[in-house]
C-alpha cells in the first residue's frame, strides 16, 4: 500500500498492475509494466516500483498530478485536463468518472500530457445532481 492509500496488485500472467483505491476499493486504473511483474514497493513519496522477473527490469510507477481548467466547470462545458509527473514518454489512464469511456493520454519527455473532455449529457454526478 503506497502512503496515499492505494493498493498496487501485481498481475503476472497479464503484465500489468491494477491500482485500487482502499477508500472506495474500487479499481483507478491497470498499469502497463514489464514481463511478469513479481514484486511490488511503495515508497514514501508515493512512487511505486515493481520488478518484472521474465524481463530482469524495474518498472517505475510516479504518482501523477493532474489540474482542469476550467478549475470548477459547469455542466456541458469543455474542461481540460493537464497531466504531470508521470512517466517520460510514457501514458496516463483517464476515467472522467462518468459514462464516457476511458482515454489513453500519451505524455512526453517531461512526463506530462493533455487531453479534453466534456461530461456525457444526462449524466448523474457522485452527489446525485445531473449534468
Amino acid at each position: 500500500m503506497a502512503p496515499t492509500g492505494n493498493v498496487y496488485v501485481g498481475n503476472s500472467n497479464s503484465n500489468n498492475v491494477t491500482v485500487i483505491s482502499s477508500t472506495t476499493n474500487t479499481v483507478l486504473a491497470t498499469v502497463p509494466v514489464g514481463a511478469f511483474p513479481f514484486s511490488v514497493a511503495a515508497a514514501p513519496n508515493s512512487n511505486v516500483y515493481v520488478t518484472n522477473a521474465n524481463s530482469a527490469n524495474v518498472t517505475e510507477i510516479s504518482p501523477l498530478t493532474v489540474t482542469t481548467s476550467p478549475a470548477s466547470p459547469v455542466c456541458g462545458q469543455p474542461v481540460t485536463f493537464n497531466i504531470s509527473g508521470g512517466t517520460p514518454n510514457g501514458t496516463a489512464v483517464v476515467n472522467f468518472g462518468d459514462a464516457s469511456p476511458t482515454v489513453t493520454v500519451p505524455l512526453d519527455a517531461t512526463g506530462s500530457g493533455q487531453t479534453t473532455h466534456t461530461t456525457e449529457p444526462n449524466y448523474v454526478t457522485a452527489d446525485r445532481s445531473m449534468c
